[in-house]
């Protein structure tokens, strides 16, 4: 199975996905940023022992079928376990990164018996939005009064797609990477509403997940999500910091941290070999479990 894209309608809306790798099922996503690019080193270092899905649940927030009062975090979890049944998975391995790591232990929260194990990468879920100034200002801005109104007309959009690539581009870049300037990804590649043409789906996704995509019903019900979990989390993240990745880890039972050294936000691009070598250490214990039970019933 190659990793071209596909999609799948769901609900009236389509879902783009790929899918590489053979083996158990290992299902990602991520928001706001792109999930196709954003993973890939690493989805395709674990599609060497797993299939690999990578869904892209930004369609879900389109501009013209989004009510600005609905739940979010049960849309976007009924929505991937609906993709779960379109693509016939029973069960899964659920890999969810910053934004999506709500939606991850939600779904996880839901249906226990479809989650075998989760993996959260710099995960929100305790915090909200990001933990620095440069964004509690760029996320107030976007959850202004007349925003989402002002936002459908495409000259507000481009200006302020320019001033936010020309003025704070750089700053964002040195929160997200510990060595910023070693880091070769391209700036679409992190945020495809820059695109040329941009990809509207990107810059909706990222409004709405910053107006809408709230956890407060979720973290009271931690204690209910009883699969083995993972917490892979940079060891300098300015945006989550440390304390709230051990502090979420101490209501997750049966959690498991590992952090990444010399990392910030995104550990699975600065250091893809370590976060890779944790996160299959992790699945291996899995595989481990399920052939020790298989040999006791024989």
């Amino acid at each position: 199975m190659d990793d071209a894209p596909a999609q799948l309608r769901i609900d009236g809306i389509t879902i783009p996905y790929r899918a590489m790798g053979s083996g158990p099922p290992v299902v990602c996503s991520e928001l706001p940023l792109n999930p196709f690019c954003r993973y890939l080193p690493l989805q395709r270092k674990l599609a060497a022992d797993h299939t690999v899905y990578v869904v892209d649940l930004r369609p879900v927030l389109d501009r013209t079928a989004l009510d600005d009062a609905q739940e979010l975090l049960d849309v976007f979890s009924t929505i991937l376990l609906k993709t779960l049944d379109a693509l016939k998975i029973d069960s899964c391995v659920l890999v969810g990164s910053f934004m999506f790591g709500g939606v991850a232990m939600e779904t996880a929260r839901r249906a226990p018996a479809r989650i075998e194990r989760l993996v959260l990468i710099g995960s929100l879920g305790l915090v909200r939005l990001p933990r620095t100034w440069l964004m509690w200002g760029i996320t107030g801005f976007y959850r202004l009064p007349g925003i989402p109104r002002l936002s459908r007309m495409s000259l507000f959009r481009r200006a302020i797609t320019w001033g936010d690539r020309a003025m704070l581009l750089d700053l964002r870049k040195k929160q997200l990477f510990y060595r910023p300037k070693e880091m070769t990804v391209a700036t679409e590649e992190l945020y495809e509403h820059y695109a040329n043409p941009p990809i509207e789906a990107a810059g909706w996704a990222l409004l709405w997940c910053i107006r809408r995509l709230r956890y407060d019903s979720l973290v009271p019900r931690l204690g209910e999500i009883t699969c083995p979990t993972l917490i892979v989390h940079g060891s300098d993240d300015l945006w989550v910091p440390a304390r709230y990745a051990t502090a979420l880890q101490q209501q997750l039972r049966g959690s498991t941290m590992a952090w990444v050294k010399n990392t910030r936000h995104m550990p699975e691009l600065e250091d893809t070999e370590q976060t890779y070598r944790v996160i299959q250490e992790f699945l291996g214990q899995r595989h481990d479990a399920i052939h020790g039970a298989a040999a006791q019933v024989s």
